[in-house]
């Protein structure tokens, strides 16, 4: 290999693995990650070193970057736990922004230069002008950096929020697809009209076809995204009517009971009935009326209802206090829906705890005058959260079917105009929520 064949290979390969990286930085790593991601970038630099030199044409240049950037998609599931469909959405979204880091260095170049000795394109034979120059050589540092640090800003630090769930999978084979005719046409341009007007029109036309293909790939990412929370939530909504339904059909049943045990402990006081019998009946249903809570509003008793009698079954210390009339502002269905999540988490949290250390708790206070403070707390030891988007990745399996019970009380908060904080400290993992109820 020539030592302009490895300036060009090495250099593509330097500028793409930047320009992955940026994607790649909320990726799951592999154990071992320092090892592999050294064993991976040495094994990319051998690998343009390696590659074979058949011919200066630029179409086998094209050629030479495409099968770097397809060793570089093979390295990256060596060094990152992710499906293979995750990474090259990366790989390709950071292709595009090396792609287009590189054309406008080129126009720039080419414009400013202004002579038939500069470098056409990344397929020209003259490389002098770009780093022999130490002006040239700071336009092409400060170019790059400003476009990886607007592509990480725009696109890649949006990614840790989303499920990566693919027909998405549509828009990045559609910009792969976009490159590669791309890269073919900018090396038959550069090649054919050999000036730098055709250069500097291949890179306008190479910038415009990257930008459409950033916001394409991510677009489709973020519509699917919320398409998918959308319907989930809808579901969510749905179960919890018909639970909300349940209960409180329930609630009537057993106040319809408890009416019929006023006229028991009336026959009883006359003798008309077996006192055994009578005590046993009484003390049977008090028992189960006891689980009832009272708080001032419908909503909120069913929700506490339904946990106490979780929590007596699964041995749970709960403690309440909670005034329901503070959030007579809210919805019904919007009570129901935020507190059975909470409570609901904190129940299923701590059936995984130490029997004598389930403790949770509940306040539903006044704060300031027009401030409505809730505050939800369970015992969780030393356990530790990862946390995505300001909400605690689900520990559960299918990540795709949970972790919509906080989503669920985020949307909520966001329609009352709420705020939403979530600590871990002294072993408690607690939900603070804060209300204008003006």
């Amino acid at each position: 290999m020539t030592q302009f064949q490895f300036y060009k290979s090495f250099q593509f390969m330097a500028e793409l693995i930047i320009a992955e990286g940026l994607f790649l930085a909320t990726m799951k790593r592999r154990k071992y990650f320092s090892l592999r991601l050294i064993a991976a970038v040495v094994s990319s630099v051998a690998f343009a070193y390696f590659f074979p030199n058949f011919s200066d044409h630029p179409l086998y240049m094209s050629f030479t970057f495409i099968s770097i950037f397809v060793f570089t998609l093979i390295a990256m599931k060596f060094v990152f736990e992710e499906s293979i469909l995750k990474l090259s959405y990366c790989a390709v979204a950071g292709y595009t922004v090396q792609h287009l880091a590189y054309q406008a260095n080129n126009v720039v170049t080419v414009a400013m230069a202004g002579s038939s000795d500069v470098s056409m394109g990344m397929y020209g034979q003259n490389f002098a002008p770009t780093f022999s120059n130490p002006f040239f050589t700071i336009i092409y540092f400060f170019l790059f950096i400003a476009i990886y640090f607007f592509a990480y800003y725009l696109f890649a630090r949006k990614l840790k929020d989303q499920n990566f769930e693919m027909p998405s999978v549509f828009a990045f084979i559609l910009v792969a697809l976009l490159l590669v005719v791309d890269v073919v046409l900018n090396a038959l341009a550069v090649n054919l009209l050999k000036s730098n007007v055709g250069t500097v029109l291949s890179g306008v036309y190479n910038i415009v076809c990257c930008i459409l293909g950033l916001f394409l790939q991510f677009e489709v990412l973020v519509r699917f995204e919320l398409q998918t929370q959308l319907r989930m939530n809808e579901i969510v909504r749905r179960l919890e009517r018909e639970r909300f339904s349940a209960i409180k059909e329930a609630t009537e049943t057993i106040n319809i009971k408890c009416h019929d045990l006023k006229y028991r402990v009336r026959a009883l006081k006359s003798g008309k009935i077996d006192t055994a019998f009578a005590t046993e009946d009484i003390e049977a249903a008090v028992d189960e009326y006891s689980v009832f809570a009272f708080t001032g509003n419908s909503a909120l008793d069913i929700v506490l209802t339904e946990t106490n009698r979780a929590c007596r079954k699964n041995n749970i210390r709960a403690s309440y206090m909670a005034d329901g009339k503070l959030i007579s502002f809210m919805k019904d269905e919007d009570v129901y829906s935020l507190f059975y999540n909470l409570l609901d988490n904190a129940v299923e949290a701590l059936l995984e705890a130490p029997e004598g250390k389930r403790t949770m708790g509940l306040r539903v206070e006044n704060r300031l005058g027009s401030l409505v403070s809730v505050t939800v707390y369970n015992f969780c030891g030393d356990k530790k959260l990862e946390f995505s988007g300001g909400l605690p990745k689900t520990t559960k399996n299918r990540e795709d079917i949970h972790g919509f019970g906080l989503r669920s009380v985020k949307r909520i908060c966001d329609k009352y105009k709420g705020t939403l904080d979530i600590t871990i400290e002294d072993g408690f993992f607690t939900v603070n929520i804060l209300f204008s109820s003006r």
